[in-house]
């Protein structure tokens, strides 16, 4: 369906969605969240199920929160296949194509995918071992892999860097330590090659020199492609639709915040 409404339309209620949608609301405007999820919350839902990271959860509550009390009216479960009146589109990422060969015998996921529940008791996941592949080293593949490994799950973390989550700054150390009594494998200076046939071929940063290992499910940690901007031409035009968050390309959740914020503020401005 297309909308077109006198009031602001924010697609998607993550982080980026709920502060545009707070601070359109703060200035006086009539908001409307569409969002297809059944809650708001969006990616921010999804990182709290992480071990430690249930703050992220408080947080989606407060910003729904905070837009209930201005009168945001929330439209959910609602797909919006584009727009053309004044909106914030903020519809998150979409799935990157693997940058590895697949062939059959490993069912390929990503970390959203995981943190969503499958992968979980009584998911209907393969069992076998798991490789998390995470070429970033961010807080995802350490998050997944020990959230998998405290579920029983024998998994093993890829990556190129010289030490597994060099992204994690404070909880570099206790992370590693958590994950090295949790019995998960860390396969660092690697870059993964393909996986099927119940293996994932790893192949050394440095000499080039494959070795395999086994490999049931494959966790896809890397980064996502931006999420869709829902004009018809697919441009944000003449200041009537802004886009905000992973819908301009992957961002952190401050990230995200701060940027719904700016595009409230560039639609209050124009």
């Amino acid at each position: 369906m297309a909308i077109s409404a006198p009031e602001v339309l924010v697609v998607g209620a993550g982080p980026a969605g709920l502060e545009a949608a707070r601070v359109l609301a703060g200035a006086g405007r009539a908001v409307r969240v569409a969002d297809r999820a059944a809650e708001p919350g969006g990616a921010l839902r999804l990182v709290a199920r992480l071990p430690g990271r249930a703050r992220f959860g408080d947080l989606a509550d407060w910003l729904t929160a905070e837009c209930r009390r201005l009168g945001v009216r929330f439209d959910l479960g609602a797909e919006v296949a584009e727009v053309t009146g004044s909106a914030v589109v903020a519809t998150g990422s979409r799935r990157r194509p693997p940058g590895f060969a697949v062939s059959p015998g490993v069912e390929v996921l990503t970390a959203a995918e995981v943190l969503a529940g499958v992968g979980l008791p009584g998911s209907g996941l393969p069992a076998g071992p798991v490789v998390v592949h995470d070429p970033l080293g961010g807080p995802a593949g350490v998050g997944v892999a020990e959230l998998l490994a405290r579920n029983g799950r024998e998994v093993a973390v890829v990556t190129p860097g010289p030490v597994v989550g060099e992204r994690l700054g404070g909880d570099l150390v206790p992370a590693n330590a958590r994950l090295a009594g949790l019995g998960v494998g860390r396969e660092t200076a690697a870059v993964l090659r393909e996986v099927g046939g119940g293996t994932a071929v790893l192949a050394d940063r440095w000499t080039g020199r494959t070795r395999e290992l086994p490999c049931a499910v494959l966790v896809d940690a890397g980064p996502a492609l931006a999420g869709r901007s829902l004009t018809r031409d697919g441009t944000a035009r003449d200041g009537a639709v802004r886009l905000a968050g992973d819908a301009v390309a992957p961002r952190t959740v401050l990230e995200a915040v701060l940027e719904g914020r700016r595009a409230a503020l560039a639609l209050l401005g124009a």
